[in-house]
């Protein structure tokens, strides 16, 4: 079996936690843009992708890289590695170097793709949150979502 597309620990930037010691909470969009908020600082896109069991327990994170106007990730390459972990479904974050966290079109497009890929995979999507210099924006929370099957 190839090795896993995914980062092996959930948070390679924090220190390594002992066994047993409880995982972060990443259940709010809150939690989502505290955790990811240094991607605020970044001068290209990034957008990172975390993975959930069906307890809604954080099981790994993956990060693509973009440039300074998008991420030109596929639906294919966002959820390769939540299949490879088993998630039960994810949650999207990414930056906008702008320092405005207003969704484009191409973000809610990209969303929707996800959001389609994860119906036929029976995932959920928990969110997608937008971190900025001037804040950060919960798509779900601001009815962007609303309707998209």
């Amino acid at each position: 079996m190839p090795p896993s597309p995914w980062t092996a620990t959930p948070w390679s930037a924090e220190p390594r936690r002992r066994a047993g010691e409880p995982q972060p909470l990443l259940d709010r969009p809150s939690a989502l843009a505290a955790r990811y908020r240094h991607l605020a600082l970044k001068t290209t896109e990034t957008l990172a992708v975390v993975a959930y069991d069906a307890n809604g327990a954080v099981l790994a994170e993956h990060s693509l890289h973009g440039d300074a106007t998008g991420v030109a990730a596929t639906p294919a390459e966002v959820l390769r590695g939540a299949l490879w972990v088993r998630a039960s479904a994810l949650a999207l974050v990414h930056n906008h170097p702008s320092g405005y966290a207003v969704p484009s079109s191409a973000d809610l497009r990209f969303t929707r793709s996800i959001l389609c890929a994860c119906e036929v995979l029976q995932l959920g999507l928990v969110d997608h949150v937008i971190v900025a210099s001037r804040g950060w924006l919960s798509l779900r929370d601001s009815g962007w979502l609303r309707g998209v099957p």
